[in-house]
């Protein structure tokens, strides 16, 4: 359980079933090697209105123009396995 923070070890530590806590082993170690991406329809000003809702866009766009996400995404090895796609519908916010 190398990997797992303490608060997560001790949360495991606790079950008492064998195979629930493998699984939740299993489960914890998936998720840190986990690759999430956001993917986002461009829009003019995107990274200030961004910015004033606190959030960063910017590596997500760098991303999304530098890979092939929808061939990782499809690459049952790659670590990209969760996306968020977003559709300009002024982002629900």
């Amino acid at each position: 359980m190398g990997s797992l923070s303490r608060k997560q070890q001790k949360e495991i530590y606790k079950i008492t079933d064998e195979q629930e806590k493998l699984k939740r082993q299993r489960e914890w170690e998936w998720s840190k090697e986990t690759e999430l991406g956001v993917v986002v329809s461009h829009e003019q000003n995107e990274i200030e209105k961004f910015e004033a809702w606190g959030l960063d866009i910017e590596p997500h766009r760098l991303k999304m123009n530098t890979s092939d996400l929808e061939k990782d995404f499809k690459d049952e090895d790659h670590p990209f396995q969760i996306c968020y796609c977003l559709c300009h519908v002024d982002y629900w916010f």
